[in-house]
């Protein structure tokens, strides 16, 4: 078979064929070669319904294919998964910069059909380790790129993504990617990681369910636990996915979390509830999804605000200051809080004058606590009647 040319036409007869044949290491050349016109902008803005169409059909012959092999023992299957791979790419490179193609993709049922080929290659990630690898990447930077700027597809993404468990083993497979990559590019697209904190905003408040006690299984809020894992990943110091500094809503979302958990665990006692209790015996179930919950939202916060004045300045404007604050104490619910928030702190006050002063005033109203400040290696001093802090040497 030969290559195709740019033409509608070509395409359209090169997939009419493919979806009748026996799959061959020539067909993945040829998908290659759509893949590779759909970088050209003035051409993916052309490809017909059709081609999409058919498109679609392949990724969804593959799966089912998959599916019935057992899912990676025959030996097709290696060129099943090279296929797969193509299709995401293809599918990727036809959102860029197209919100013409993220639409119609959408319409067409691709984010659906691509759940479940992901879902398949989820299993078999977890059977077979990598061979599953590069089509579990691709799928990831599609489901990226129909999201970016695409208010429509980034709710269905979210609301598909939940019948599949998808998030879960995602999120599980990205949190171990990020604890591999030694500092240097994850290979995660950037993509994916606005699409996670987006999901983040969107359906965090789904946590608080678990103060009722009986929605330990919730998978909506042990979704969102895990993307906060992740995005606090993410956000420590990985110059790629900085920009998630500037992603908006994330930060007064994060504190607004915040804020609720901090005060359900106050009103009653529940699984956000401050606990001293070591003993083996008592204190918090170490098994519970919320553990150290509430330490890795101030996490995120004190990652977000590194070297950020902006975001150091909203913080103080969502009263997030003296809730960083309160949450300085040991927590045997939250291992770690008092180091989280003591790093929070410092990033919120670096040379940040007013927040530096705020916390001065607090201290003057006899509401801070300077054995928190005291670890940050702050102390306040009076000057000019005045309190200013101060860093403290050490030695």
């Amino acid at each position: 078979m030969a290559a195709p040319t740019d033409s509608a036409m070509d395409i359209s007869s090169f997939f009419s064929g493919l979806l009748n044949e026996k799959l061959c290491p020539n067909h993945l050349n040829v998908l290659k070669s759509f893949t590779s016109m759909l970088r050209r902008q003035e051409y993916r803005e052309e490809v017909e319904k059709d081609v999409f169409c058919s498109l679609w059909s392949l990724l969804s012959r593959l799966r089912e294919e998959l599916e019935a092999s057992g899912e990676g023992e025959e030996e097709g299957d290696e060129l099943n998964l090279q296929l797969m791979a193509e299709c995401f790419r293809a599918q990727r490179n036809a959102c860029v910069q197209s919100p013409r193609n993220q639409a119609l993709l959408s319409d067409l049922s691709f984010i659906d059909e691509s759940l479940k080929v992901i879902s398949v290659l989820q299993r078999l990630y977890l059977q077979c380790g990598g061979v599953a690898l590069d089509p579990l990447r691709c799928g990831l930077q599609f489901l990226g790129n129909i999201a970016v700027g695409n208010q429509l597809c980034k709710d269905s993404l979210w609301t598909l993504s939940l019948p599949h468990l998808m998030l879960m083993t995602l999120l599980e497979l990205l949190a171990a990617q990020l604890g591999e990559g030694g500092g240097g590019d994850s290979g995660i697209p950037g993509g994916v990681a606005a699409h996670l904190a987006s999901s983040f905003q969107t359906g965090c408040r789904a946590v608080l369910a678990l103060a009722s006690g009986s929605a330990d299984g919730d998978e909506e809020a042990l979704t969102v636990i895990s993307l906060l894992d992740v995005l606090c990943e993410m956000t420590s110091d990985l110059e790629q996915f900085m920009f998630l500094q500037d992603h908006a809503g994330l930060l007064q979302a994060t504190v607004a979390l915040l804020q609720e958990v901090h005060a359900l665990g106050k009103a009653s006692k529940n699984v956000f509830s401050s606990s001293q209790n070591f003993s083996s015996s008592g204190g918090g179930d170490p098994s519970s999804p919320s553990v150290s919950f509430k330490a890795h939202l101030i996490r995120l916060i004190g990652n977000l605000c590194h070297r950020h004045p902006f975001n150091q300045n909203q913080v103080r404007e969502l009263d997030g200051i003296p809730l960083i604050l309160d949450n300085c104490s040991i927590d045997s619910n939250n291992p770690f809080i008092s180091q989280w928030a003591i790093f929070a702190i410092r990033n919120i006050l670096e040379q940040n004058q007013e927040n530096q002063a705020l916390v001065a005033a607090m201290d003057r109203r006899g509401n801070a606590d300077y054995s928190a400040l005291s670890e940050l290696g702050l102390d306040v001093e009076k000057r000019d009647g005045a309190l200013l802090l101060k860093t403290t040497k050490k030695h």
